[in-house]
């Protein structure tokens, strides 16, 4: 069994394993990947508890191009999942180029970034404060290893859920985005950053969700709550009898009261085994008007292109996009250089192309 140190097991050397194990050949996209964990954070990074659950986040998306609004879902719900979960990690899964190509091809004149500066763009962002791996490798080498994962945990004897992070424009009373797609059983969602059809501005009502029972408080063992808040605070130097360790179980009980949760009506199909967790905005406003949104960067961005680079467009491309002088810098080089622009045609190209054949 692998040892842990005083903070816990570390999921790079894990995924390093789990690799290594069963013949990097299997994995060619992710040569020397999951390493990417621990030389970005510039610290250790996220490690795994030997006792109790832990829980990684799968958050996939086009991030064409990654903004604000994305690492706010993410690092708002990382922190405030709920302490029962226990949130150790999260994988962020760009989707590929070619099935952006196709969702973009109505849009020819927008701009189409490929998966490494996409991913590039993420990891730069510092997103998820260094327990967060943007993933450069192909979606069926990103499956290959998480289901080595899952037997190599299991043959360590450490307990771990996997979880999908839904963007609240996908999660609605018609129903939700397919976590098993991601090999994952639940789903978390948040209005953090974009509204969320089922939520209501201003309180911790949610509408049902088509297919799902009722919305209901977080069951969790205080007792239980309490021990693993403490020995966590303790573990940041927190001391036992302080106001501040008071201070921080009574924030995680609150963060508790506040989740709310639903499960799918069982039937011969559906077991309902799997949970669907909602993360409040801690103002319970439900979105903010001014999210950004990857369609609003990209209207920026043909702008941009187009010449226009008055501080009123540059001003409002900055406060949505992250890393925006790296991102302004591909489309410069996009417009310059043709062999980008023969790349993103032959992408569109097949991309359509193989839509034709699905219909």
């Amino acid at each position: 069994m692998a040892q842990p140190s005083q903070k816990g097991i570390s999921l790079a050397n894990l995924a390093a394993k789990a690799i290594s194990s069963r013949g990097h050949e299997r994995f060619p996209s992710l040569k020397g990947e999951p390493s990417l964990w621990e030389q970005l954070s510039g610290v250790q990074g996220p490690t795994l508890s030997p006792r109790g659950i832990n829980t990684i986040i799968v958050f996939p998306g086009s991030f064409n191009a990654p903004h604000k609004g994305h690492r706010d879902l993410l690092e708002h719900v990382m922190r405030n999942a709920g302490e029962d979960l226990n949130v150790r990690a999260a994988i962020i899964a760009p989707t590929n180029d070619e099935r952006l190509a196709r969702k973009m091809k109505n849009d020819p004149q927008a701009p189409l970034l490929s998966k490494a500066q996409r991913v590039l763009l993420l990891r730069m962002s510092g997103m998820g404060e260094g327990h967060c791996w943007a993933c450069s490798g192909s979606q069926s080498d990103l499956g290959d290893l998480i289901a080595a994962l899952k037997a190599e945990f299991q043959e360590q004897d450490i307990r771990v859920q996997w979880v999908m992070l839904a963007g609240p424009e996908n999660f609605g009373e018609n129903g939700v985005p397919k976590p098993l797609f991601w090999a994952c059983p639940h789903v978390i969602a948040s209005n953090v950053s974009r509204p969320c059809e089922a939520a209501t501005d201003g309180s911790l009502h949610l509408k049902d969700v088509w297919g799902f029972a009722e919305w209901n408080r977080v069951e969790f063992d205080e007792a239980r709550l309490f021990k693993q808040v403490k020995t966590k605070a303790q573990m940041r130097g927190v001391r036992a009898d302080s106001s501040e360790m008071q201070a921080v179980v009574e924030a995680a009980v609150t963060n508790m009261s506040r989740l709310r949760q639903t499960r799918p009506h069982r039937t011969p199909i559906n077991k309902g085994t799997g949970f669907i967790r909602f993360v409040f905005a801690q103002d319970l406003s439900n979105g903010r008007p001014d999210a950004p949104s990857s369609s609003r960067i990209r209207e920026l961005l043909k702008k941009i292109t187009a010449g226009d680079r008055s501080d009123e467009v540059v001003g409002e491309l900055g406060s949505m996009s992250l890393c925006t002088d790296t991102l302004v810098s591909y489309i410069k080089t996009y417009q310059v250089n043709p062999e980008l622009r023969k790349i993103e045609e032959l992408a569109r190209e097949k991309a359509t192309k193989q839509l034709e054949v699905e219909w």
